[in-house]
């Protein structure tokens, strides 16, 4: 597929522009994610309602799972690199089915930092997705293919952020997990949102 081919099918991938995309946009990072159906979305809120003090809880991050992150750009992505990752990232989406998840369980990752970058326990909502790991690794290696030093400090664990507690610490009484849905697309969100529906047999 050329640079051209994608540019003329940028409409048809974009989920909004920066204002309605909802995930941050930033055109100097590149953000693959998997947007979470909106009634789980509801139930994790609705948890942190009832355990969580207001100021740790994480609602802007419990509405996705990160499938590769990469902030290390000094400037926009240049739009020809751009037109080449959305290029890898469609094939990875045509060649992969949908993936039936569950949101089965918490989690607690010690060696998080939190809102002011502060040492900090991240608790999360695991989730349990065969084949999602092979989009992040397929990713992953298209991305350093195309050049774009994209290190991981960590292994790929899918789940998302809850909230964040001082290092070490646990929440109490957290309730049973066991809610299942379809993924059936990721996204990239750089200057604005794109989408990639997974298309494969």
């Amino acid at each position: 597929m050329t640079i051209q081919t994608v540019t003329d099918e940028l409409r048809r991938l974009l989920v909004g522009d920066p204002l309605t995309c909802e995930i941050h946009t930033n055109a100097e990072k590149l953000f693959f994610f998997v947007r979470l159906p909106e009634a789980i979305e509801k139930r994790l809120t609705k948890i942190a309602h009832e355990v969580v003090d207001g100021t740790k809880y994480a609602p802007e991050e419990n509405d996705h799972v990160t499938l590769l992150y990469i902030p290390r750009f000094k400037e926009a992505v240049p739009k020809e690199l751009r037109a080449k990752v959305i290029a890898a990232a469609k094939k990875i989406a045509d060649e992969t089915p949908p993936i039936k998840a569950t949101l089965q369980g918490w989690g607690y990752f010690d060696g998080a930092q939190g809102k002011d970058d502060e040492p900090a326990t991240a608790v999360v909502g695991l989730i349990d997705a065969p084949g999602l790991a092979h989009i992040h690794v397929e990713l992953h290696r298209q991305i350093l293919q195309l050049g774009i030093n994209a290190k991981q400090n960590h292994g790929f664990t899918p789940h998302a952020t809850f909230a964040y507690l001082p290092q070490g610490k646990r929440l109490p009484n957290l309730p049973v997990l066991n809610e299942s849905f379809e993924i059936d697309e990721f996204e990239l969100s750089n200057d604005r949102c794109y989408r990639f529906p997974l298309k494969g047999k």
